[in-house]
């Protein structure tokens, strides 16, 4: 069944059923995959700005720590998903960052992955 965030009638912590528009009270009724809108909506935030890529929140370099912890989270086990969504973000920095050698900008997006065990 699809989720998605609410405007209204949610607010913090509920979750929206898209198809039915019925509102949860809590992240425990919320089924897995529900969009939540809280404590999680502060990693929304660590976004990269173009052409820095740097944190939009922080400041940091991108993906900072909490950006990490944001996509660790949300591609939950998905390690080639990830990859592939941090190499489209590689290339984009590559061109927009040619002064950095590509070396740094590689272990900056990629080397912090997890391997596989």
């Amino acid at each position: 069944m699809e989720r998605a965030i609410a405007a209204t009638p949610g607010g913090p912590g509920q979750w929206v059923d898209a198809r039915a528009g019925r509102a949860g009270a809590s992240s425990r009724e919320s089924p897995i995959g529900a969009a939540m809108i809280g404590r999680e909506e502060r990693w929304r935030r660590h976004v990269p700005v173009h052409p820095s890529y740097r944190c939009r929140f922080c400041g940091a370099d991108w993906p900072c720590q909490d950006a990490r912890l944001t996509l660790l989270t949300g591609f939950r086990g998905d390690r080639v998903g990830l990859m592939v969504y941090l190499g489209s973000h590689l290339a984009r920095a590559l061109q927009e960052l040619p002064e950095v050698h590509p070396a740094l900008l590689a272990g900056r997006f990629l080397h912090w992955v997890p391997r596989r065990r």
